[in-house]
């Protein structure tokens, strides 16, 4: 919710630092190394069914988009796209209902476990 507040307010009041030079690549390098390690985290522990790993790979994911959306301003900003803030704006807010809609479902499967085997602990494994 605090990341939506956030796009909502550049997308409002449009301020935002221009980054020039290298600066700009090492964000975007920084942006999509943390996606690929994050997409693979998730992958590779797809067939652990732990709730805190799930929900630790989920954050790790969320952080990763949120440096997309970065990596995506930093960009557009530096090509003087006139744009630039409203556009990453709201590819923010976009991502931040998908986050949301993703702890939303997040819990209700949990609820759905605990209330289909009230005997097995969370994380432990058959």
């Amino acid at each position: 919710m605090s990341y939506s507040l956030v796009c909502l307010r550049m997308y409002l009041i449009g301020d935002a630092f221009i980054y020039e030079g290298n600066i700009v690549y090492i964000v975007s390098t920084v942006a999509f190394t943390k996606l690929v390690f994050a997409v693979y985290g998730t992958w590779a522990n797809r067939h652990l069914h732990n709730p805190i790993i799930s929900t630790l790979k989920m954050i790790n994911f969320t952080d990763a988009m949120v440096s997309i959306v970065v990596t995506q301003a930093t960009l557009l900003t530096m090509q003087g796209s006139p744009l630039a803030l409203k556009t990453s704006s709201l590819f923010g807010m976009g991502c931040s209902i998908l986050f949301c809609l993703m702890g939303v479902w997040m819990m209700f499967q949990k609820k759905q476990e605990t209330s289909t085997d009230p005997n097995r602990s969370p994380g432990t494994e058959c």
